[in-house]
Formats: structure tokens, sequence, C-alpha cells
């Protein structure tokens, strides 16, 4: 396996830009790193990509804004009412269908009702994007009712489809009791036009019950192919660590504990290190993750935070104190198009839970030890030198793979370790073996 496709651009931080150097091919799949708004340092200029081709932030923030949703805008207005079960194909871009619109629930505010729209998006061609929040329902009076979050499952998340590729889901409202309502679908035209397509939603039907998904099939393992036809080790120049896959299955969750190491700081020059866990897909598109960061930048003692990241939307941090020897449990579980990302310092007690919606599929499990990077416009060249964090052992690490717990070492799905080198080949970081039980292992620094 070697590194391949660039990764898309992603937002640096006002105050120090720090990001994974980019991708490592798996069968066809990617494995990303994290873009971590976090640290000190110098602030980057304003203005588009530098010369030295790292992104600035204003350059990259127009990459992420969040779509701005419809606005009962005059031309809204004046547009024709379709119905419910009307395939609606706009702009050449994208076609939406409402197939139902029903009761759903009794939403916590006073005088309102419960709205559930199920909505198919077909794409029209490739990177077609769609999002929860392009929806809005009008009432008689003219009131303006966004999406609300979470609603009824299994829901219409956000992401890109490829020409031809569906996407159903249902989209949830809390609105007036009495109608009629409206939908708006607001489709960016570009130019800073938009179309809005509006939808009668009647009739309105009773509620039905959020389907139980039935049991996956277990795949049959390729027997013939030792671990799958992954390789068992894999050399990186940013991470140092295990993944675990299953060809045609799903990772709905995983976890792990690591103490945060003490890190020594020396020189001039900055070195950052982080630990965390994760899932991502096969394509590189989407990476779920939390985990902790020390940061030595060059001035000072080392600092330490926590963060977390649903790539390629920019990491967020957590308002959670770290030290070093501080014992950490991470974990990351999707169910429908809810994840769920939780951190917990069993030192001070301090928690952090936040459930974030995203279409995506999960395959790659990870347990990584990282060497940030300045850039991911030019694959696996701008890591920044690693901060020397002695050892940090990962321990209680599993993975739920199709409802059936797995350690790193079964059998019963493919694993791979990670170990960090330079571009010339010697070691930066070395993982050793799995314990004997599967569930933990160490990452040890060897130079930056």
């Amino acid at each position: 396996m070697g590194e391949g496709t660039k990764p898309p651009p992603r937002l640096g931080a006002p105050i120090r830009i720090v990001a994974v150097a980019g991708l490592a091919i798996l069968t066809g799949g990617a494995l990303l790193g994290l873009t971590l708004v976090l640290g000190t340092g110098a602030a980057p200029q304003p203005g588009s990509a530098s010369a030295s081709g790292v992104p600035t932030a204003s350059a990259l923030l127009a990459d992420v804004q969040p779509p701005r949703p419809p606005s009962p805008s005059g031309t809204a207005s004046a547009a024709p009412l379709h119905r419910v079960g009307e395939r609606l194909a706009i702009a050449g871009r994208a076609a939406h269908t409402v197939l139902r619109v029903e009761e759903w629930g009794a939403p916590s505010g006073s005088g309102r009702r419960g709205l559930a729209v199920r909505v198919e998006v077909e794409a029209l061609r490739n990177q077609t994007s769609f999002d929860f929040q392009n929806y809005q329902v009008q009432d008689g009076a003219g009131g303006i009712f966004s999406a609300q979050s979470p609603g009824k499952q299994p829901a219409l998340a956000y992401g890109d489809l490829r020409l031809g590729d569906k996407e159903v889901g249902w989209v949830t409202f809390a609105v007036p009791l009495e109608g009629p309502y409206v939908l708006s679908i607001r489709t960016s035209l570009g130019n800073g036009l938009d179309d809005i397509t509006r939808v009668a939603l009647e009739p309105i039907q009773p509620s039905s019950p959020d389907p139980t998904p039935a049991p996956r099939p277990k795949p049959t393992a390729p027997t013939t192919l030792a671990n799958y036809g992954y390789p068992p080790t894999i050399d990186s120049t940013y991470f140092s660590g295990f993944g675990g896959a299953l060809p045609g299955s799903s990772v709905s969750e995983v976890r792990g504990d690591w103490s945060e190491p003490k890190v020594t700081c020396s020189g001039t020059t900055a070195r950052d290190a982080a630990f965390w866990v994760g899932i991502e897909d096969t394509t590189g598109h989407y990476l779920q993750q939390l985990g902790t960061l020390a940061v030595c930048d060059g001035t000072g003692p080392p600092t330490y935070n926590a963060w977390y990241e649903m790539f390629p939307v920019a990491p967020v941090p957590i308002d959670m104190a770290i030290h070093p020897g501080d014992r950490m449990t991470a974990s990351v579980s999707v169910r429908g198009s809810t994840w769920r990302l939780s951190m917990t310092n069993r030192t001070t007690g301090a928690t952090f839970t936040i459930n974030k919606q995203r279409s995506a599929k999960a395959v790659i499990a990870l347990w990584i030890a990282e060497a940030p990077s300045t850039s991911t416009s030019d694959v696996g060249n701008h890591v920044l030198p690693l901060a020397d964090y002695g050892t940090v052992t990962f321990s209680r690490c599993s993975a739920v793979v199709d409802g059936s717990s797995r350690t790193l070492t079964d059998r019963s799905w493919a694993h791979f370790r990670f170990d960090m080198v330079t571009t010339n080949g010697a070691a930066k970081a070395v993982t050793s073996s799995a314990s004997a039980d599967g569930t933990s292992f160490r990452s040890s620094w060897r130079h930056s």
C-alpha cells in the first residue's frame, strides 16, 4: 500500500494550521488524518493559497461554509406548487421526490406538531451535494420552519452523490398546528443564484414506526486471501497504530483507552503529536474522530488539548482539560445517520458527548498516534516534526462490526499495523504487536 489520492482541502485554524499529510490507499480505500484548530503560533495571512502550497484559512473557509437555507423570497412565493410523489428534476443537478408526509411524535415546544417528510434525492451529475438544511416548511401564515435534528429515522443528513446515486431519508419539522404547509427545496445554481422549488405537503398520513434494520448476512470470507487481502503492516509518514476492516461490512463502533503521554519539547521547531480513535469510509471523503493533541510551539513547555472532527468539516476544540498521565477513554459510534462521539477523562471525571448527523459509510476502524502536517495539498510531504511522547499505550481497544465485537487481532476481520517512518524509511514511531488478548498495543517515539 502506498500514499495516493490527494485529500480535499481542510479549514486551517486562524492561529495555526495543523493537518495530516495525506492519504494511504487500502485496497481501493483511503485513510485520512485530522486537521486541528488548536495550538499556538503566528497567524497565517489572509488570501489564497501561498507559494508553498499551504492553503490559508480564508481560502479554505469558502469550501466549508454551511449551505444557506431557503428563504421565503419573492421568487419562492411565485414558484408553482408541486405534488407529493412528483419527481422534480432541478437544473440538471438533482431530482427531488417527496415520497410521503406524516405526523411525527410530539415536539417539545407547546402548540406545535411534528411533521416528517420522506424525500428521495437522485444525482443527475457527479459530485451532487445534498443537505437536510436545504429544506424548510412554510405555513399558511407565512412562517418559516427549519428542519429539526434528531428526527424520524432514517434521517436524511448531508453528503455527496455520484451520477445516478440516490439517497432516501426523512426530514422532520416542528410546525404550527394549522396548515396548509408547503415544503421549499433550495438548490444552489452558482454565482449566488438559487432555485426554490415548492411542494404542497398533503395529504398528511398517520405516523409510521421507524423501521428496525434487518440483520445483515455475514459475508463469506475470502479464505484464499490472508488477512482478507489487506497488508498486515503498513509504512506511513504520519500514522502509528492499528486499523481494521471487513470487506462488505460496516463498523458501527470503535473505542479505546490511552494515558496521555508526557511530551518533551526541545529547540525552536514546532513539534506535535495526536492520539485518537475514529471510523472512516473507503473513499477518504468522510472520517469521524476525536482525541487529544500535544503541541510544542518552539517557545515553551508543551500544551495539551482535546478535539473532535467530522472531516471534511473543520475540527472543533473540546472544552476539557488534558494533562500528562490523564487516563482517556474515547468512542465513535453510528446508528443510521446519527454519529455519536464521546470522550471521558477518567482522571478528572470530565466527559464529552455530541451527536452529529451524516450519511456516510463506516468501514475502517482506527486507533492512531499521529504526526500532524501543515498541508494536505501535497500528500505526505509537509509532515510536522513528531513531538517526543516517549511511549503511549492504547488499551481496551475494540470495534463492533455487523453487530459483533472484535479485538485488534480477531481473525474474523482484517487488521493492519501502521509504523511511522520518514520518507527515507527511518523509524519515527514504532508500533508494537497487539497483546495476547488483542486489546492493546504500544506506540513508541524514535525521532522527529
